[in-house]
């Protein structure tokens, strides 16, 4: 109101006050995956967990490589979903075997700007390699000292586990073994996992590795 009387007012607009605190935590889905099409975790999911997911203005996803360099970065507005990464970067094409980590960066519209990393997870795109030789493929378990065992040379890869296992005509499991790191030589004496002696017959052998990103080798 001026000094002559004149009244005038201005127009009203609404605001919200939101002192809500806005947390995130990053996950990933696997420890490790190999984008190397055999349709075997071929994809990780990126995954945001938040307490409000409302309200949010814009987000921000960033994959970098172990060395801290950025290989692809994710933006997007509103509501954020989980992210499945197939292992390309920026360029489109597939990145490097090796360690990488994630790391998003959220705005809400009331200011807050939380930011969180997960943890580190492997790519790996090579399958486990094993070669099987034996000098002989028939051999009698009687204890006369000739030919009492066959054996199995086995060469191949670095690995968290090797399974091995014996089998008899029909398919049945027989005997196992297990190796941790390189495949060692397989003896078998013609016993199964409970020591008796398995009858004369036709058997197989088979040997078998599966690493953390999902890739399958084996060898018969």
């Amino acid at each position: 109101i001026d000094r002559a009387g004149n009244a005038g007012a201005s127009n009203e607009i609404a605001f919200e006050l939101n002192t809500e605190e806005t947390p995130v935590f990053l996950t990933i889905e696997y420890d490790a995956f190999s984008p190397n099409s055999d349709g075997v975790r071929d994809t990780i999911r990126i995954i945001p967990q938040m307490k409000v997911t409302e309200g949010i203005d814009t987000y921000r996803i960033v994959i970098r490589n172990e060395e801290g360099n950025t290989v692809r970065t994710i933006t997007g507005k509103g509501k954020i979903d989980s992210y499945q990464w197939d292992g390309a970067g920026s360029d489109g094409k597939k990145v490097n075997d090796g360690l990488y980590s994630a790391s998003i960066d959220i705005l809400y519209k009331n200011g807050n700007n939380p930011s969180a990393q997960s943890r580190q997870f492997l790519i790996d795109t090579q399958f486990p390699a094993v070669t099987l030789k034996t000098e002989y493929l028939l051999f009698s378990p009687n204890g006369d000292g000739r030919k009492d065992i066959v054996t199995v040379d086995q060469t191949g890869s670095q690995e968290t586990l090797w399974e091995g296992t014996i089998l008899a005509s029909d398919g049945t499991a027989v005997r196992r073994f297990f190796w941790k790191g390189l495949p060692g030589t397989m003896e078998w004496n013609g016993t199964d996992d409970a020591g008796n002696t398995m009858p004369d017959g036709a058997y197989s052998y088979r040997v078998s590795s599966t690493d953390a990103a999902g890739n399958t080798a084996r060898g018969e």
